[in-house]
């Protein structure tokens, strides 16, 4: 079982199962906002700090959420990554 410091940080990187909005987007806010304050204020970015604040988060939010995520799959995966594949590849030979 991992603890807070066990760097088990994105061993297993749930994207489609709601953690985008929940986990990750207030995570990296966190991130861009200490960036940006630093800036801001002229002041230097302190990596170890904001790896700390970050890592209490994260804790806090490991053991706090009550939030449920899906378990199961929705729609066809194929279709889903053909139709991916379709939208972005030539964009990203750009």
């Amino acid at each position: 079982m991992g603890g807070r410091a066990s760097g088990l940080s994105e061993y297993s990187n749930r994207q489609w199962a709601g953690l985008i909005e929940g986990y990750y987007m207030p995570r990296w806010k966190m991130y861009f906002e200490y960036i940006l304050e630093c800036h801001n204020k002229g002041l230097q970015i302190k990596w170890a700090d904001i790896d700390t604040q970050i890592l209490d988060w994260e804790w806090h939010w490991v053991n706090s959420t009550k939030e449920k995520f899906a378990t199961k799959a929705k729609g066809n995966t194929l279709e889903i990554a053909q139709k991916l594949f379709q939208t972005y590849y030539l964009k990203m030979l750009q």
